[in-house]
């Protein structure tokens, strides 16, 4: 079974370049992303990525090949011209970009601590735990940015690159997960494709998993994965769902993730949040715990059939049995326990 990604508007709302940084280019529309040819096992602590025996934490082995990878991340506008006479004063604190923060001080000269409680990106939210960048309004800045080791990229909620910010570039599909995003639990590696679907690099973005990730009275945001005052409101996870091919916009708070079969025909769809593979995330429960209670999930599925640890993947609902998975819709659901009983005690919501 592969998986193929139907939603992408909160995609365009996090991986868009900014245009009023960039030269020469022009938005396009995107489509929902190529379909994944496989993809990460199933595995607290780490997926391995196309059926690699990479370990989970604590030793336990990651589960063997998963679904497939999610489609691409489609984004706007061209390559970044060059900047001006005089240019952008070196960053002396690059290295501290996409490292935790709470104040500008945190991050080095150069550098701006976006905050979890601000409101300055997505639909009014921040970073859970903060996050060293830098701002990109001009072509300076995304020059400046370059040079740092990241991309400018629009986090505005609208998509129309009004609020531009560097995040730190990173190697997407790379076992080493001390190497990328500074070893945060709560940012993830994500690939980056330009308007002809093909990947122009990966980046590190900030994303909670669960309102626990948020300061006190904001929580996490299932669609954009910020902390806000007032998250998305919808269907919850594992709830069936359907989306426009076009648009990909669903009654998920989050968004609406389809299944399909060897064949790549749909075979079930559900709606889900972003996660970071090889972290908990998703509002898990342990074994020895009750499933019961609201909608429990684990990061079990990598974005892209390269992905590997710290690398973005998304949420499926745990289970004990087929009773507790939401989705009675599509046909011939099953608590698929094989590949995560030993590790987190649950199955996973799936589909024969």
């Amino acid at each position: 079974m592969v998986v193929t990604r139907f939603e992408t508007r909160g995609w365009f709302v996090i991986l868009t370049l900014v245009l009023s940084a960039c030269g020469g280019g022009s938005p396009s529309s995107g489509g929902a992303g190529a379909n994944g040819k496989g993809g990460a096992g199933v595995g607290i602590g780490g997926a391995g990525a196309g059926g690699r025996n990479a370990q989970a934490a604590g030793g336990a082995p990651a589960g063997g090949g998963g679904r497939g990878g999610a489609g691409g991340t489609p984004a706007h506008g061209g390559a970044p011209g060059t900047a001006g006479a005089g240019g952008m004063a070196p960053v002396s604190g690059a290295t501290n970009m996409a490292k935790a923060c709470a104040t500008d001080t945190d991050c080095g000269a150069g550098l701006v601590c976006l905050k979890a409680t601000d409101k300055l990106i997505g639909t009014l939210g921040g970073p859970s735990n903060g996050y060293c960048t830098m701002t990109c309004t001009s072509l300076a800045e995304a020059t400046a940015c370059e040079a740092a080791g990241g991309l400018c990229l629009d986090l505005s909620a609208a998509g129309d690159a009004t609020v531009g910010y560097c995040l730190k570039n990173c190697k997407f599909g790379d076992t080493d997960g001390d190497s990328k995003c500074q070893a945060r639990t709560d940012v993830g590696c994500g690939q980056v494709y330009n308007q002809n679907g093909d990947v122009s690099g990966a980046v590190c973005i900030p994303l909670c998993a669960q309102d626990s990730d948020c300061p006190t009275g904001r929580k996490c945001d299932p669609m954009e994965g910020f902390c806000v005052d007032t998250p998305h409101a919808g269907d919850p996870m594992g709830a069936h769902c359907t989306a426009d091919p076009m648009t990909g916009a669903s009654a998920c708070a989050g968004y609406c993730q389809g299944i399909g079969d060897e064949n790549n025909k749909l075979v079930a769809s559900f709606c889900t949040r972003r996660c970071v593979l090889g972290q908990l995330g998703c509002n898990i429960v342990g074994a020895n715990m009750s499933v019961a209670g609201g909608m429990h999930g684990v990061c079990a599925y990598g974005s892209d059939p390269t992905a590997d640890l710290d690398d973005l993947g998304f949420c499926t609902v745990e289970c004990d049995s087929v009773d507790d998975c939401p989705n009675k819709t599509d046909p011939n659901p099953v608590c698929e326990t094989a590949q995560t009983m030993s590790v987190i005690g649950h199955g996973i919501c799936s589909w024969n």
